[in-house]
Protein backbone atom coordinates (compact mmCIF):
# COMPACT_ATOMS: atom_id res chain seq x y z
CA UNK A 1 0.00 0.00 0.00
CA UNK A 2 2.70 2.56 0.96
CA UNK A 3 4.78 1.56 -2.72
CA UNK A 4 1.29 2.83 -4.72
CA UNK A 5 0.99 5.85 -2.27
CA UNK A 6 4.29 7.09 -3.09
CA UNK A 7 3.67 5.93 -7.05
CA UNK A 8 0.82 8.34 -6.84
CA UNK A 9 3.05 11.22 -5.95
CA UNK A 10 5.21 10.71 -8.67
CA UNK A 11 3.30 13.02 -11.40
CA UNK A 12 3.42 15.94 -8.67
CA UNK A 13 7.55 15.33 -8.07
CA UNK A 14 7.84 15.92 -11.91
CA UNK A 15 5.06 19.17 -12.55
CA UNK A 16 7.54 20.57 -9.71
CA UNK A 17 11.00 19.95 -10.92
CA UNK A 18 9.55 20.82 -14.58
CA UNK A 19 8.19 24.06 -12.91
CA UNK A 20 11.34 24.99 -11.40
CA UNK A 21 13.47 24.14 -14.56
CA UNK A 22 11.34 26.61 -16.58
CA UNK A 23 12.01 29.33 -13.88
CA UNK A 24 15.61 28.66 -13.47
CA UNK A 25 15.83 29.34 -17.26
CA UNK A 26 13.84 32.28 -17.26
CA UNK A 27 16.32 34.02 -15.79
CA UNK A 28 19.29 33.36 -18.71
CA UNK A 29 16.04 34.56 -21.22
CA UNK A 30 17.24 38.03 -23.27
CA UNK A 31 16.10 40.87 -20.75
CA UNK A 32 13.08 43.15 -22.55
CA UNK A 33 15.59 45.90 -22.12
CA UNK A 34 18.50 44.30 -24.01
CA UNK A 35 20.01 45.97 -27.40
CA UNK A 36 19.59 44.32 -30.77
CA UNK A 37 23.08 42.12 -31.74
CA UNK A 38 23.62 41.51 -27.78
CA UNK A 39 23.20 38.06 -25.80
CA UNK A 40 22.37 37.46 -21.97
CA UNK A 41 24.34 36.84 -19.28
CA UNK A 42 24.62 36.62 -15.54
CA UNK A 43 26.49 39.48 -14.40
CA UNK A 44 26.04 43.02 -14.77
CA UNK A 45 23.47 43.93 -17.00
CA UNK A 46 22.67 41.08 -18.02
CA UNK A 47 23.63 41.21 -21.37
CA UNK A 48 26.96 41.62 -23.51
CA UNK A 49 27.17 42.48 -27.15
CA UNK A 50 27.63 39.81 -29.48
CA UNK A 51 31.28 38.98 -31.51
CA UNK A 52 32.01 41.90 -33.66
CA UNK A 53 29.98 44.19 -31.75
CA UNK A 54 31.38 46.66 -29.10
CA UNK A 55 29.24 48.75 -26.64
CA UNK A 56 28.68 52.16 -26.59
CA UNK A 57 26.11 53.49 -24.17
CA UNK A 58 22.85 51.01 -24.23
CA UNK A 59 23.70 49.83 -27.74
CA UNK A 60 25.92 47.46 -29.42
CA UNK A 61 27.56 48.74 -32.69
CA UNK A 62 29.10 46.87 -35.65
CA UNK A 63 33.18 46.86 -35.08
CA UNK A 64 34.20 48.58 -38.16
CA UNK A 65 37.40 47.03 -39.51
CA UNK A 66 39.77 48.76 -41.63
CA UNK A 67 41.68 47.60 -44.35
CA UNK A 68 44.93 45.11 -43.63
CA UNK A 69 42.83 44.59 -39.91
CA UNK A 70 41.06 41.40 -38.65
CA UNK A 71 38.99 40.57 -35.62
CA UNK A 72 40.62 39.95 -32.72
CA UNK A 73 39.50 36.68 -31.18
CA UNK A 74 37.61 38.35 -28.27
CA UNK A 75 35.65 39.93 -31.07
CA UNK A 76 35.42 43.33 -28.78
CA UNK A 77 38.04 45.02 -31.01
CA UNK A 78 40.62 44.66 -34.32
CA UNK A 79 44.39 44.65 -34.91
CA UNK A 80 46.41 45.44 -38.25
CA UNK A 81 47.52 42.32 -40.09
CA UNK A 82 51.80 41.67 -39.86
CA UNK A 83 53.40 43.69 -42.01
CA UNK A 84 50.92 47.00 -40.80
CA UNK A 85 51.03 49.00 -37.95
CA UNK A 86 47.87 50.92 -36.03
CA UNK A 87 48.15 54.37 -37.07
CA UNK A 88 44.19 56.33 -35.48
CA UNK A 89 41.29 54.10 -37.01
CA UNK A 90 44.11 52.94 -39.81
CA UNK A 91 46.67 50.32 -40.68
CA UNK A 92 49.92 51.45 -42.69
CA UNK A 93 52.49 48.90 -44.40
CA UNK A 94 55.58 49.16 -42.18
CA UNK A 95 58.70 50.09 -43.91
CA UNK A 96 61.30 47.56 -43.02
CA UNK A 97 65.25 49.15 -44.12
CA UNK A 98 68.00 46.97 -45.21
CA UNK A 99 69.38 44.85 -42.87
CA UNK A 100 66.25 44.61 -40.71
CA UNK A 101 63.54 42.49 -40.07
CA UNK A 102 59.35 42.88 -39.23
CA UNK A 103 58.74 42.80 -34.92
CA UNK A 104 55.20 43.46 -34.05
CA UNK A 105 56.89 44.27 -30.15
CA UNK A 106 58.99 47.17 -32.05
CA UNK A 107 57.64 51.46 -31.45
CA UNK A 108 58.06 51.41 -35.48
CA UNK A 109 57.21 47.52 -36.11
CA UNK A 110 60.61 46.69 -37.19
CA UNK A 111 64.17 45.99 -35.63
CA UNK A 112 68.01 45.45 -36.98
CA UNK A 113 69.28 42.20 -37.93
CA UNK A 114 72.15 40.99 -35.75
CA UNK A 115 75.78 42.84 -36.54
CA UNK A 116 73.29 46.09 -36.92
CA UNK A 117 72.23 49.35 -34.73
CA UNK A 118 68.80 51.37 -34.78
CA UNK A 119 69.96 54.53 -36.31
CA UNK A 120 66.77 56.94 -36.96
CA UNK A 121 64.90 54.81 -40.26
CA UNK A 122 67.44 52.95 -41.15
CA UNK A 123 70.28 50.17 -39.82
CA UNK A 124 73.61 51.00 -39.87
CA UNK A 125 76.56 48.90 -39.13
CA UNK A 126 78.19 47.75 -35.77
CA UNK A 127 82.02 48.64 -35.89
CA UNK A 128 83.65 46.58 -32.66
CA UNK A 129 86.96 48.11 -31.71
CA UNK A 130 89.92 46.46 -31.20
CA UNK A 131 89.58 43.99 -27.81
CA UNK A 132 86.07 44.03 -27.76
CA UNK A 133 83.58 41.58 -29.01
CA UNK A 134 79.97 42.34 -30.26
CA UNK A 135 76.86 41.32 -28.08
CA UNK A 136 74.24 40.99 -30.36
CA UNK A 137 72.18 42.97 -28.54
CA UNK A 138 69.80 45.95 -29.71
CA UNK A 139 70.41 47.91 -26.61
CA UNK A 140 73.51 50.28 -26.02
CA UNK A 141 76.73 50.00 -28.77
CA UNK A 142 76.10 46.37 -29.85
CA UNK A 143 79.68 45.29 -27.92
CA UNK A 144 81.71 44.83 -25.24
CA UNK A 145 85.31 44.88 -23.79
CA UNK A 146 87.32 41.76 -23.57
CA UNK A 147 88.24 40.39 -20.38
CA UNK A 148 90.93 42.50 -18.85
CA UNK A 149 89.72 45.64 -20.50
CA UNK A 150 87.45 48.30 -20.31
CA UNK A 151 85.50 50.82 -22.07
CA UNK A 152 87.05 54.25 -22.58
CA UNK A 153 85.66 57.33 -25.23
CA UNK A 154 84.77 54.21 -27.65
CA UNK A 155 87.41 51.83 -27.12
CA UNK A 156 89.01 49.01 -25.21
CA UNK A 157 91.61 50.00 -22.65
CA UNK A 158 93.74 47.43 -21.41
CA UNK A 159 92.81 47.41 -16.99
CA UNK A 160 96.09 48.47 -15.09
CA UNK A 161 95.87 46.06 -12.05
CA UNK A 162 97.84 48.11 -9.08
CA UNK A 163 100.13 46.54 -6.40
CA UNK A 164 97.92 44.63 -3.78
CA UNK A 165 95.25 44.10 -6.14
CA UNK A 166 93.54 41.95 -8.42
CA UNK A 167 92.00 41.60 -11.69
CA UNK A 168 88.05 41.98 -11.30
CA UNK A 169 86.09 41.09 -14.28
CA UNK A 170 82.50 42.25 -13.27
CA UNK A 171 80.82 44.98 -16.00
CA UNK A 172 81.23 47.76 -13.47
CA UNK A 173 84.20 49.24 -11.19
CA UNK A 174 87.69 50.51 -12.36
CA UNK A 175 88.30 45.94 -13.18
CA UNK A 176 90.35 45.35 -10.64
CA UNK A 177 89.93 44.74 -6.40
CA UNK A 178 92.12 45.16 -3.51
CA UNK A 179 93.04 42.09 -1.84
CA UNK A 180 92.16 41.16 1.64
CA UNK A 181 93.59 43.30 4.58
CA UNK A 182 93.96 46.69 2.02
CA UNK A 183 91.59 49.04 0.71
CA UNK A 184 91.00 51.16 -2.40
CA UNK A 185 92.08 55.09 -2.33
CA UNK A 186 91.96 56.28 -5.90
CA UNK A 187 93.90 53.74 -8.53
CA UNK A 188 95.67 52.47 -5.68
CA UNK A 189 95.35 50.10 -2.55
CA UNK A 190 95.97 51.02 1.00
CA UNK A 191 97.05 48.69 3.74
CA UNK A 192 94.50 48.72 6.44
CA UNK A 193 95.98 49.63 9.92
CA UNK A 194 94.92 47.39 12.35
CA UNK A 195 94.94 48.30 16.18
CA UNK A 196 95.72 45.73 18.56
CA UNK A 197 92.87 43.86 20.00
CA UNK A 198 91.32 44.16 16.44
CA UNK A 199 90.71 42.01 13.91
CA UNK A 200 89.74 42.19 10.03
CA UNK A 201 85.82 41.63 9.27
CA UNK A 202 84.65 38.89 6.64
CA UNK A 203 85.43 41.64 3.92
CA UNK A 204 88.85 41.98 4.98
CA UNK A 205 88.08 45.85 3.78
CA UNK A 206 87.67 46.82 7.58
CA UNK A 207 88.46 45.73 11.30
CA UNK A 208 86.82 45.15 14.31
CA UNK A 209 87.85 45.33 17.82
CA UNK A 210 87.83 42.11 19.96
CA UNK A 211 85.23 40.97 22.10
CA UNK A 212 85.85 43.01 25.54
CA UNK A 213 86.74 46.21 24.13
CA UNK A 214 85.34 49.12 22.58
CA UNK A 215 86.31 51.24 19.20
CA UNK A 216 87.79 54.70 20.05
CA UNK A 217 88.92 56.90 17.39
CA UNK A 218 91.69 54.37 15.62
CA UNK A 219 92.13 52.15 18.87
CA UNK A 220 90.78 49.65 20.49
CA UNK A 221 90.07 50.26 24.54
CA UNK A 222 89.28 47.74 27.08
CA UNK A 223 85.86 48.06 28.28
CA UNK A 224 85.67 48.14 31.95
CA UNK A 225 82.89 46.36 33.64
CA UNK A 226 81.51 47.73 36.82
CA UNK A 227 80.24 45.26 39.35
CA UNK A 228 77.12 42.88 39.02
CA UNK A 229 77.45 43.60 35.55
CA UNK A 230 78.67 41.68 32.56
CA UNK A 231 79.27 42.65 28.76
CA UNK A 232 76.59 42.48 26.37
CA UNK A 233 75.68 40.19 22.97
CA UNK A 234 77.93 42.30 21.01
CA UNK A 235 80.72 42.31 23.46
CA UNK A 236 81.78 45.89 22.88
CA UNK A 237 79.74 47.12 25.59
CA UNK A 238 78.07 46.16 29.35
CA UNK A 239 75.08 45.70 30.97
CA UNK A 240 73.32 44.93 34.53
CA UNK A 241 72.70 41.76 35.77
CA UNK A 242 69.36 40.75 36.20
CA UNK A 243 67.66 42.21 39.03
CA UNK A 244 69.78 45.07 39.17
CA UNK A 245 69.50 48.58 36.94
CA UNK A 246 72.17 50.54 35.06
CA UNK A 247 73.15 54.35 37.50
CA UNK A 248 75.81 56.06 35.26
CA UNK A 249 78.83 53.61 35.22
CA UNK A 250 77.63 50.67 37.82
CA UNK A 251 74.81 48.80 38.65
CA UNK A 252 72.26 49.14 41.26
CA UNK A 253 70.07 46.81 43.04
CA UNK A 254 66.56 47.34 41.12
CA UNK A 255 63.74 47.63 43.94
CA UNK A 256 60.24 46.56 42.76
CA UNK A 257 58.01 49.61 42.85
CA UNK A 258 56.06 50.42 46.12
Amino acid sequence: MKRNADLSKAPRFILLVCALGLSTGGAFAQKPDAPRNSHPVQHGDGWECDHGYRRIDRACDAIEIPKNAFLRDWGNGWKCKRGFRQELNQCVAVSVPAHAYLDEFASDGWECEVGYLKSGTQCDPIIVPQNAHATYSSHGPGWACNRGYRESSGACEKVRVPENAYPDFAGYGPGWKCRRGYTQEGDACRAIQVPSHAYLTSSGEEWKCERGYYRFNSSCTKIEVPGNAHLDYSGNDWECNRGYEKLGKSCRLAYPDT
